[in-house]
């Protein structure tokens, strides 16, 4: 079996807890992954994505995203240009930002696929909630690093997986079923190695990078 994150095929069995929780962990760069076989098809992603309950109306979410916009403040700026990377039914983040005059593109594979996306095209890119989703993360990593501008950020939000194997067996991150790769701090470093990022700050959950 190869990481979907580095294809390295230096990957041993983890953790297996039901016939449908079975997790390798990649020697290579430490990311821990469902087993692909055990993954949600279309149809059932969907049905569990349209369980949340993401409306701008609601003082919790317009909390939320007001965090992720001042996680990355001194960059912002409404000359510049922004994706939100899997921006699910809502396209919060585009709505929310726009009542502060910041242009944010919306794109997800299920609910936004039909944007233009121009190469080197934006300034920042947020993808939030969403790396854990990923099936190819290779893919969706390079996919991001050919829009993004040289020196233009990436914000990052996700949870650590916990380092202890028995601390990932009660992890509540885990037991999403849409969520099948986990990262550690060293996968993340793996990632901007390998991408040519620079770490410009970690504030788990959110992990900001810069493109050289």
């Amino acid at each position: 079996m190869v990481c979907s994150l580095c294809q390295s095929a230096k990957n041993n069995l983890y953790a297996e807890y039901s016939s449908l929780e079975k997790y390798f962990l990649c020697e290579e760069c430490d990311g821990v992954f469902l087993a692909p076989n055990l993954r949600l098809g279309l149809s059932k992603e969907k049905k569990r994505y349209e369980l949340h309950q993401n409306k701008l109306d609601s003082p919790d979410y317009s909390s939320y995203l007001q965090s992720i916009l001042d996680e990355v403040r001194p960059d912002l700026s409404s000359n510049k240009k922004y994706l939100d990377y899997g921006c699910g039914s809502e396209r919060g983040l585009e709505r929310f930002a726009l009542k502060q005059e910041l242009k944010v593109d919306s794109y997800d594979p299920i609910y936004e696929p039909e944007i233009i996306m121009v190469k080197n095209g934006y300034d920042g890119i947020f993808a939030i909630e969403v790396v854990e989703h990923f099936f190819e993360p290779k893919k969706e990593f390079l996919t991001m690093d050919s829009l993004i501008c040289s020196g233009g950020s990436i914000l990052l939000r996700t949870s650590l997986r916990p380092e202890k194997e028995t601390d990932f067996k009660r992890w509540w991150y885990r037991r999403d079923p849409t969520h099948v790769f986990f990262y550690s701090k060293k996968t993340f470093s793996y990632l901007a190695d390998i991408l040519g990022w620079k770490i410009r700050k970690w504030n788990p959950p959110f992990f900001h990078f810069q493109k050289k």
